[in-house]
């Protein structure tokens, strides 16, 4: 009888709240799931609903929510957070009638976007989840104390060499994938044995703040 191995469970932060993001996110949860579905399985918090749009208004909907994604953090063996934001059409940038009290360079019905790209920023609820997990890994509540997991990588697809990220998620992340090739690479190695040289060449190698 052969030895039978337990495929690892990947959670996947991301934001999902216009067709742009959704799209990337499909194409995720594709990736991961039809072309290494022999060697992963997959909670994506958007897949919950099954594409339709949950009544957040509902207290009862937002606690299922919140208790079934801990549940998915506390067991998976991988988090995959998507740090990137995606906008539908440059025309829908945020516009703002008067700048921010402590900003000093925007202008008064200058583009919100242009001055400090909030869409470069990871979304809020992916930061906490990593910031979430990288807690209970900090007290060995997320697997038995002595293993490597779960370990946190970041996905984007920006330039890596022209971007920025706040200092406490380039730091708690193992690693930063850019890009569909190098998120295949890292997929495609054999067991977490080999992911240690993965994370010592793949930093985060843009600006922190």
């Amino acid at each position: 009888m052969g030895v039978v191995v337990r495929k690892l469970h990947i959670y996947l932060a991301a934001p999902f709240f216009n067709k742009a993001e959704i799209d990337v996110v499909s194409n995720l949860e594709e990736l991961i799931l039809h072309e290494y579905g022999h060697k992963f399985t997959l909670f994506s918090p958007r897949q919950q609903h099954f594409g339709r749009k949950p009544d957040l208004k509902s207290l009862q909907v937002r606690n299922q929510i919140f208790t079934r994604n801990l549940q998915e953090l506390k067991g998976c063996d991988v988090i995959l957070a998507w740090l990137d934001r995606k906008q539908m059409h440059p025309q829908n940038t945020v516009r703002i009638v008067r700048p921010h009290v402590y900003d000093t360079t925007v202008r008064d019905g200058q583009s919100y976007e242009a001055c400090s790209n909030p869409l470069h920023q990871p979304d809020l609820g992916t930061v906490w989840e990593l910031g979430y997990l990288s807690a209970i890994k900090e007290r060995g509540l997320a697997h038995p104390i002595g293993t490597e997991l779960p370990v946190r990588i970041g996905f984007s697809l920006r330039d890596p060499h022209n971007d920025h990220l706040n200092v406490m998620i380039t730091q708690c992340l193992e690693a930063v994938i850019f890009g569909w090739i190098a998120l295949k690479d890292f997929l495609d190695l054999p067991t977490p044995r080999e992911w240690y040289d993965f994370f010592i060449s793949n930093p985060w190698k843009g600006n922190a703040e």
